[in-house]
Protein backbone atom coordinates (compact mmCIF):
# COMPACT_ATOMS: atom_id res chain seq x y z
CA UNK A 1 0.00 0.00 0.00
CA UNK A 2 1.44 3.31 -1.14
CA UNK A 3 1.56 6.50 0.74
CA UNK A 4 1.62 9.74 -1.66
CA UNK A 5 2.76 12.79 -1.08
CA UNK A 6 3.65 16.16 -3.17
CA UNK A 7 7.06 16.25 -4.03
CA UNK A 8 6.90 19.79 -3.78
CA UNK A 9 5.53 19.69 -0.68
CA UNK A 10 8.13 17.34 0.95
CA UNK A 11 10.95 19.25 -0.34
CA UNK A 12 10.16 22.20 1.13
CA UNK A 13 8.76 20.65 4.30
CA UNK A 14 12.29 18.61 5.07
CA UNK A 15 14.27 22.37 4.09
CA UNK A 16 12.29 24.30 6.67
CA UNK A 17 13.03 21.01 9.73
CA UNK A 18 16.46 20.53 8.62
CA UNK A 19 17.14 24.74 7.50
CA UNK A 20 19.36 22.84 4.64
CA UNK A 21 19.69 24.28 1.41
CA UNK A 22 16.75 23.04 -1.57
CA UNK A 23 19.78 21.56 -3.77
CA UNK A 24 21.02 19.71 -0.56
CA UNK A 25 17.71 18.46 0.14
CA UNK A 26 17.42 17.23 -3.63
CA UNK A 27 20.22 15.44 -3.58
CA UNK A 28 19.85 13.17 -0.75
CA UNK A 29 15.89 12.56 -1.85
CA UNK A 30 16.44 12.33 -5.33
CA UNK A 31 19.37 9.67 -3.76
CA UNK A 32 16.44 7.54 -2.72
CA UNK A 33 14.45 7.22 -5.79
CA UNK A 34 13.51 3.77 -7.14
CA UNK A 35 13.98 3.79 -11.20
CA UNK A 36 10.77 4.73 -13.10
CA UNK A 37 10.90 1.63 -15.75
CA UNK A 38 12.01 -0.84 -12.66
CA UNK A 39 11.00 0.16 -9.32
CA UNK A 40 13.64 -1.76 -6.25
CA UNK A 41 11.87 0.18 -2.96
CA UNK A 42 14.24 -1.87 -0.55
CA UNK A 43 16.96 0.12 -1.79
CA UNK A 44 15.28 3.20 -3.16
CA UNK A 45 12.12 3.79 -0.71
CA UNK A 46 10.56 6.76 -3.01
CA UNK A 47 9.04 6.44 -6.38
CA UNK A 48 8.51 9.46 -8.56
CA UNK A 49 5.63 9.85 -10.64
CA UNK A 50 4.01 13.15 -12.08
CA UNK A 51 4.27 16.28 -9.37
CA UNK A 52 4.08 13.26 -6.63
CA UNK A 53 6.37 10.77 -4.78
CA UNK A 54 4.94 7.34 -3.71
CA UNK A 55 6.58 5.33 -0.90
CA UNK A 56 5.38 1.64 0.25
CA UNK A 57 4.36 1.59 4.00
CA UNK A 58 7.14 -0.81 4.20
CA UNK A 59 9.83 1.89 3.35
CA UNK A 60 8.51 3.89 6.12
CA UNK A 61 7.76 0.80 8.99
CA UNK A 62 11.36 -1.08 8.37
CA UNK A 63 13.38 0.67 6.75
CA UNK A 64 16.94 -0.76 6.33
CA UNK A 65 18.74 2.29 6.70
CA UNK A 66 22.32 0.77 6.28
CA UNK A 67 21.03 0.91 1.97
CA UNK A 68 20.40 4.59 2.92
CA UNK A 69 23.79 5.33 4.58
CA UNK A 70 26.26 3.07 1.74
CA UNK A 71 23.93 5.27 -0.71
CA UNK A 72 24.71 8.86 0.52
CA UNK A 73 28.38 7.71 1.18
CA UNK A 74 28.39 7.05 -2.70
CA UNK A 75 26.72 10.50 -2.98
CA UNK A 76 29.59 12.09 -0.82
CA UNK A 77 32.26 10.58 -2.72
CA UNK A 78 33.79 8.86 -0.05
CA UNK A 79 36.21 6.13 -1.76
CA UNK A 80 36.47 2.15 -0.60
CA UNK A 81 39.69 2.75 0.62
CA UNK A 82 38.83 6.02 2.70
CA UNK A 83 36.16 3.70 4.24
CA UNK A 84 38.62 1.21 5.18
CA UNK A 85 40.90 3.45 6.70
CA UNK A 86 37.66 5.14 8.51
CA UNK A 87 37.02 1.04 10.17
CA UNK A 88 40.16 0.67 10.59
CA UNK A 89 40.73 3.89 12.91
CA UNK A 90 36.99 3.05 14.64
CA UNK A 91 37.84 -0.18 15.61
CA UNK A 92 41.05 0.99 17.28
CA UNK A 93 39.57 3.96 19.19
CA UNK A 94 37.06 1.33 20.31
CA UNK A 95 38.97 -1.20 21.53
CA UNK A 96 42.03 1.41 23.43
CA UNK A 97 38.63 2.95 25.19
CA UNK A 98 36.80 -0.13 26.24
CA UNK A 99 38.31 -1.60 29.74
CA UNK A 100 39.96 -4.66 29.69
CA UNK A 101 40.84 -8.00 31.78
CA UNK A 102 43.73 -9.38 29.52
CA UNK A 103 46.96 -7.59 28.19
CA UNK A 104 47.14 -6.79 24.32
CA UNK A 105 48.76 -4.03 22.63
CA UNK A 106 47.73 -2.81 19.02
CA UNK A 107 50.90 -3.27 17.01
CA UNK A 108 52.28 -0.65 14.28
CA UNK A 109 53.30 -2.43 11.61
CA UNK A 110 56.71 -0.07 11.05
CA UNK A 111 57.23 -1.59 14.46
CA UNK A 112 57.98 -4.60 12.58
CA UNK A 113 60.43 -3.23 9.92
CA UNK A 114 57.02 -3.29 7.60
CA UNK A 115 55.59 -0.62 5.82
CA UNK A 116 52.43 0.55 6.42
CA UNK A 117 50.92 0.65 3.11
CA UNK A 118 51.04 -2.81 2.30
CA UNK A 119 48.89 -3.00 5.28
CA UNK A 120 45.92 -0.02 4.96
CA UNK A 121 42.99 -2.65 5.72
CA UNK A 122 44.85 -4.71 8.56
CA UNK A 123 45.07 -4.32 12.50
CA UNK A 124 48.00 -6.62 14.27
CA UNK A 125 47.21 -6.58 17.87
CA UNK A 126 49.29 -8.70 20.23
CA UNK A 127 48.24 -10.62 23.41
CA UNK A 128 49.97 -12.79 25.61
CA UNK A 129 50.09 -15.49 23.82
CA UNK A 130 49.47 -14.96 20.19
CA UNK A 131 49.40 -11.71 17.68
CA UNK A 132 45.86 -11.72 16.19
CA UNK A 133 46.01 -10.69 12.41
CA UNK A 134 42.38 -8.72 11.01
CA UNK A 135 41.94 -8.14 7.80
CA UNK A 136 38.84 -5.61 7.21
CA UNK A 137 36.14 -6.10 4.50
CA UNK A 138 33.60 -3.97 3.87
CA UNK A 139 30.88 -4.90 1.07
CA UNK A 140 27.70 -3.41 0.47
CA UNK A 141 24.88 -4.66 1.92
CA UNK A 142 23.36 -7.72 0.24
CA UNK A 143 20.00 -8.60 -0.54
CA UNK A 144 19.31 -10.73 -3.91
CA UNK A 145 21.32 -13.90 -4.39
CA UNK A 146 23.83 -12.23 -7.25
CA UNK A 147 24.37 -9.73 -4.35
CA UNK A 148 25.18 -12.48 -1.39
CA UNK A 149 27.31 -14.38 -4.33
CA UNK A 150 29.27 -11.24 -4.71
CA UNK A 151 29.72 -10.19 -1.41
CA UNK A 152 31.53 -13.65 -1.14
CA UNK A 153 33.63 -13.38 -3.67
CA UNK A 154 35.22 -9.96 -2.19
CA UNK A 155 35.66 -11.81 1.60
CA UNK A 156 37.44 -15.18 -0.81
CA UNK A 157 39.84 -12.88 -2.41
CA UNK A 158 40.17 -11.42 1.18
CA UNK A 159 40.99 -14.59 2.73
CA UNK A 160 44.05 -15.57 0.17
CA UNK A 161 45.84 -11.76 0.37
CA UNK A 162 45.23 -11.95 4.43
CA UNK A 163 47.12 -15.81 4.41
CA UNK A 164 49.71 -13.99 2.22
CA UNK A 165 50.22 -11.38 4.89
CA UNK A 166 50.18 -13.74 7.59
CA UNK A 167 53.21 -15.43 6.28
CA UNK A 168 54.83 -12.38 6.21
CA UNK A 169 53.91 -11.03 9.18
CA UNK A 170 55.46 -14.52 10.66
CA UNK A 171 58.95 -14.28 9.65
CA UNK A 172 58.80 -11.54 11.46
CA UNK A 173 57.97 -12.31 14.83
CA UNK A 174 59.01 -16.01 14.65
CA UNK A 175 61.39 -14.96 17.58
CA UNK A 176 58.95 -14.52 19.92
CA UNK A 177 57.38 -17.85 19.18
CA UNK A 178 53.80 -16.41 19.03
CA UNK A 179 51.49 -17.84 16.60
CA UNK A 180 49.35 -15.75 14.24
CA UNK A 181 45.61 -15.83 14.57
CA UNK A 182 44.14 -14.24 11.34
CA UNK A 183 40.34 -12.91 11.42
CA UNK A 184 38.09 -11.26 8.76
CA UNK A 185 36.12 -8.67 10.42
CA UNK A 186 33.17 -7.18 8.39
CA UNK A 187 30.73 -4.62 8.63
CA UNK A 188 27.77 -6.60 8.45
CA UNK A 189 26.64 -9.96 10.18
CA UNK A 190 25.77 -12.15 7.11
CA UNK A 191 28.42 -14.30 7.15
CA UNK A 192 29.93 -14.22 11.00
CA UNK A 193 30.64 -17.78 12.34
CA UNK A 194 31.76 -19.05 9.07
CA UNK A 195 35.60 -20.22 9.06
CA UNK A 196 36.69 -19.96 5.02
CA UNK A 197 40.06 -21.80 4.72
CA UNK A 198 40.97 -21.71 8.11
CA UNK A 199 40.03 -18.11 8.92
CA UNK A 200 37.24 -17.18 10.62
CA UNK A 201 34.83 -14.47 9.64
CA UNK A 202 33.59 -12.12 12.29
CA UNK A 203 31.42 -8.89 12.11
CA UNK A 204 32.57 -5.76 14.23
CA UNK A 205 29.88 -6.38 17.09
CA UNK A 206 31.13 -9.97 17.19
CA UNK A 207 34.77 -8.96 17.42
CA UNK A 208 34.10 -5.92 19.77
CA UNK A 209 32.07 -8.28 21.95
CA UNK A 210 35.57 -10.50 22.11
CA UNK A 211 37.34 -7.27 24.30
CA UNK A 212 33.81 -6.06 25.47
CA UNK A 213 32.35 -8.90 27.75
CA UNK A 214 35.34 -11.46 27.03
CA UNK A 215 32.46 -14.31 27.00
CA UNK A 216 30.08 -15.77 24.78
CA UNK A 217 26.66 -15.79 26.59
CA UNK A 218 22.68 -17.78 25.40
CA UNK A 219 20.18 -15.60 26.94
CA UNK A 220 16.63 -16.27 27.74
CA UNK A 221 13.88 -13.39 28.04
CA UNK A 222 10.50 -13.92 29.27
CA UNK A 223 7.68 -11.07 29.37
CA UNK A 224 5.12 -10.77 32.44
CA UNK A 225 2.56 -7.92 33.28
CA UNK A 226 4.50 -5.69 30.61
CA UNK A 227 7.91 -6.31 32.29
CA UNK A 228 10.27 -8.80 30.82
CA UNK A 229 13.07 -10.96 32.71
CA UNK A 230 16.54 -12.06 31.22
CA UNK A 231 18.48 -15.27 32.17
CA UNK A 232 21.78 -16.38 30.88
CA UNK A 233 20.93 -20.31 30.77
CA UNK A 234 24.62 -20.66 29.17
CA UNK A 235 27.62 -18.79 28.69
CA UNK A 236 31.55 -19.62 28.23
CA UNK A 237 34.61 -17.30 28.52
CA UNK A 238 36.64 -17.05 25.60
Amino acid sequence: IPVKISRQNLFEIISQITQKQKETVDRILASLFSKIESPYFWRGGLYPFEDNLYCPLMALTAPNYNLYYEKWLDLAGISQEAKETLFVTAIIAEINFLPHKYQFEVINFTQLGLKDEFFINNILIKTRDHYILLQIVLYSFPIESDEIDESMKIIGNAIGDLKNKKNLIQSFVNKESKTIIPLIVTNYTHFSGLVINDIPVADYTLFNNYFDTGKYSRAKMTFHNDTYLSSSPAEFDY
